[in-house]
């Protein structure tokens, strides 16, 4: 059995196989989350090293997640803006939207 605080309900008891730890590779943070069995919320918590291997050692799933590659490219350019959306709205209404994509796509 494990503890955990349920931030309506307070201290909860539950099954190691209830509780999930999610770990980051990329950045090594990890997080554990439950449904209370009490008023159904789901919780998720940070979790430092010793929290995970207890958990892990108690039979806890650990689910191993990455960054995704998106976040480390050079960004160039200046950010988008309200009139941008409204271009690319009005875009996607134009019957050869797609025809245009390919175009944009194979110019870079």
């Amino acid at each position: 059995m494990v503890w955990a605080t349920c931030p309506t309900c307070g201290d909860v008891e539950l099954t190691s196989k209830s509780v999930q730890i999610q770990t980051c590779i990329t950045n090594g943070t990890s997080t554990y989350s439950f449904v209370c069995p009490t008023c159904s919320l789901i919780t998720n918590k940070p979790a430092s090293p010793s929290v995970v291997e207890s958990l892990s050692a108690a039979g806890s799933r650990l689910v191993v997640w990455a960054l995704p590659a998106e976040l480390a490219e050079l960004k160039q350019g200046p950010p988008i803006c309200h009139d941008d959306l409204l271009d690319f709205h009005t875009a996607l209404e134009s019957p050869d939207w797609q025809a245009e994509l390919a175009k944009t796509q194979q110019a870079h």
